[in-house]
């Protein structure tokens, strides 16, 4: 509580006085501009903001990435760079009812109704420090070799995996592929209308639907909202799966598969489980809908 009768002679006390508990409010409601800088500023508030669970729960950030390939930290320059592509007004974004599931869906019972709870917001990097001269390059090859680790030693069908962090991997897809350029994005969690085959729901529509819902998905909201790309969406479910310990875009059910479209690929993408994720041509109309994204990229702090 304030005094309102503090005297001239009375201590006021420093920065260091104020409880942590106030600064994670505080920090909280930066916008990302605010939170680059408040990381400069001092030990004290680059902690208090690393360990707020505002962004520790809600965030991959590049030193996650740094965690995951046991590479070094990425310094406060670098992290400041970072930072500022996200847009100015994410904190609104994040704090907006959820327009991709319904209000009644399991999604939003789970985690809530805002955006900030139905999606997952990650950096997505082109190349990770593993080692102090290393870079490795973040591709599907490499992300599979991440998920390795969460997963059981042989597949489906008892076999070791061809390829790490893959049940079934289409012989002709390149997985040596890098982003073009480095940026945030925001993936919802679960399909669009989740397993509803109605009007509003992706399940069971063709490619081609996909591309349309995610148009008129765009312009009801007014969110730049887009199909995922496949680096994209592969890069989220690994890095949510290791920091979460949460397997996003798994089996519906016994009998239902989930798979996801994605940007330039006909090939669906998802039903990760403890074998391995599937990229296929021959998953069912059934059990394919869309996963939105939103991009967020570097100076433009804007979509693609």
């Amino acid at each position: 509580m304030i005094r309102d009768n503090l005297s001239i002679s009375d201590p006021i006390g420093t920065y260091l006085d104020i409880p942590q508990d106030v600064y994670s409010v505080v920090f909280s409601h930066l916008e990302p501009a605010g939170i680059e800088s408040a990381l400069l500023v001092n030990k004290l508030w680059r902690k208090t903001i690393v360990e707020n669970p505002y962004f520790r729960t809600r965030m991959i950030g590049p030193n996650d990435w740094a965690k995951f390939f046991k590479g070094p930290a990425l310094s406060d320059e670098e992290i400041q760079i970072i930072y500022a592509s996200l847009p100015n007004n994410l904190y609104k974004i994040l704090n907006t009812p959820c327009p991709v599931f319904s209000k009644e869906g399991e999604v939003v019972k789970k985690y809530g109704g805002l955006i900030k709870n139905t999606h997952v917001l990650a950096y997505i990097s082109r190349y990770v420090r593993s080692g102090t001269h290393t870079l490795t390059a973040i591709t599907l090859r490499s992300l599979g070799a991440l998920l390795e680790s969460k997963l059981d030693p042989y597949d489906l069908i008892g076999k070791k995996r061809e390829i790490e962090g893959y049940d079934e991997l289409c012989e002709e897809l390149d997985i040596d592929i890098i982003v073009k350029e480095a940026h945030w994005v925001l993936l919802a969690k679960d399909l669009l209308g989740e397993t509803d085959y109605g009007p509003t729901g992706s399940r069971g529509k063709s490619y081609d639907a996909h591309v349309k819902m995610i148009e008129e998905l765009r312009k009801k909201t007014g969110q730049f909202y887009q199909m995922p790309s496949r680096l994209e969406f592969v890069a989220v479910i690994v890095a949510h799966w290791i920091k979460f310990n949460e397997c996003l875009f798994g089996p519906a059910d016994d009998y239902k598969e989930t798979y996801t479209s994605v940007e330039d690929d006909e090939r669906a993408y998802g039903n990760t489980e403890k074998y391995g994720m599937r990229i296929t041509y021959e998953a069912s109309e059934d059990d394919t809908g869309i996963a939105p994204a939103m991009r967020f990229y570097p100076e433009k702090g804007s979509k693609k």
